[in-house]
């Protein structure tokens, strides 16, 4: 019946449905009751007295739906129904904006369900204090997607607020005019994260495999594991991984019961970055074992080479040597050795048959353990 119609509202807060056809005759435009805009008006097909806060910003439209935020009020949803607003059928939601309100920005994939999203700045501290933007779901203006006070650290915090500011969204960033500055807003990208098996979990064997979420953004993944500290790859390196790619299968991890540590690496937007993890490989750690000499025999002379077998799981090493009694070292002490090291070499033992009393230490998850052993000097 009227297919060119204006919505518009002022500062006494009432909103008025305008026959635009019927504003114009002979190019004059006019409103013939003079200062009192009413229904009786033929111009004025609808009005809704005192709806709103005052408004000193524009509304916003998108889906057959009217978004209006006047100023000391909530942000409030009319519906349009048959062409003309449902002013008996108003959604309000509970966030409250001061002086000036707001003028509303959608952003959407077209009318597409639940891609609206209301985007608002709160600039009721212009001058003293940061806006802050609000998201809202546009189909439910009630549910508050996203604030920019959320964040800690003040990460999201806008610059001072000034007033009348609009937000702009383009190219799936808002921007935000602030005073002297313009801040933009996009999608938070980190990277992906190691679901399977549960960070810090025991791992179930030799085989496992390793899954991750996606990251938003990423162009590549690796994965690293290794025994010798945080962010080695000892163990295991995937190489560069595809976005589509959510799993490996690692295959002849140690089953000893030491730390095994991981490095989840996700390329964004042409930079490297990673999570760390741990995990407890299966099976128990085991202390190392001196072979050489054998144990309880007479040492061949007063330079000796120690030998053992490397215990599961050990990180650290050292020896001592001793002939005062059970774990003395007044003849020797190695000093911490690196876990590839099997061996040490020892001079100016003594030659006259006493006992040596040797004691193995072995580093397992951060605690100390030994093994004694006796042998005679030559």
């Amino acid at each position: 019946t009227y297919p060119d119609l204006l919505v518009e509202a002022g500062k006494e807060g009432s909103i008025y449905v305008v026959n635009r056809d019927q504003m114009t005759t002979g190019n004059v435009h006019y409103e013939s009751g003079g200062n009192s805009c009413t229904t009786d008006d033929p111009e004025i097909l609808e009005e809704a007295v005192g709806a709103i806060g005052g408004m000193f910003s524009l509304p916003a439209y998108w889906n057959e739906t009217l978004y209006f935020w006047g100023a000391g009020d909530v942000l409030k949803e009319i519906p349009v129904v048959s062409g003309l607003p449902g002013f008996n059928q108003v959604t309000s939601n509970s966030t409250t904006f001061g002086w000036p309100g707001a003028t509303p920005s959608i952003s959407s994939n077209g009318t597409a369900s639940g891609s609206g999203i209301l985007w608002a700045i709160d600039t009721s501290q212009h001058g003293s204090g940061p806006a802050i933007v609000y998201a809202f779901d546009a189909t439910d203006i009630n549910d508050e997607l996203w604030d920019s006070t959320q964040a800690p650290n003040n990460r999201d915090t806008a610059g001072t607020a000034v007033k009348f500011t609009v937000p702009t969204i383009v190219n799936g960033k808002v921007y935000v005019g602030a005073d002297g500055s313009v801040d933009v807003y996009g999608l938070l990208t980190a990277p992906a994260t190691l679901m399977s098996p549960a960070p810090g979990s025991v791992l179930s064997g030799a085989d496992v495999t390793f899954s991750w979420s996606t990251s938003t953004g990423a162009t590549l993944y690796e994965l690293y594991l290794g025994s010798n500290g945080v962010g080695t790859n000892n163990l295991y390196v995937s190489g560069q991984l595809s976005p589509s790619t959510t799993s490996v299968n690692v295959t002849g991890l140690p089953t000893i019961g030491a730390t095994l540590y991981a490095r989840m690496w996700s390329k964004i937007n042409g930079t490297w970055d990673y999570t760390d993890y741990t995990y407890t490989e299966s099976g128990a750690p085991s202390q190392a074992t001196l072979n050489s000499p054998t144990p309880g025999s007479v040492l061949s002379g007063a330079n000796v080479t120690f030998s053992w077998l490397p215990g599961g799981g050990v990180s650290l090493y050292e020896l001592y040597l001793g002939s005062t009694g059970t774990g003395s070292s007044n003849l020797y002490i190695s000093g911490q050795l690196s876990p590839s090291t099997t061996s040490v070499n020892v001079t100016g033992l003594p030659t006259d048959g006493r006992t040596i009393n040797a004691r193995m230490w072995s580093k397992i998850n951060g605690t100390w353990d030994y093994t004694d052993y006796i042998y005679t000097a030559q």
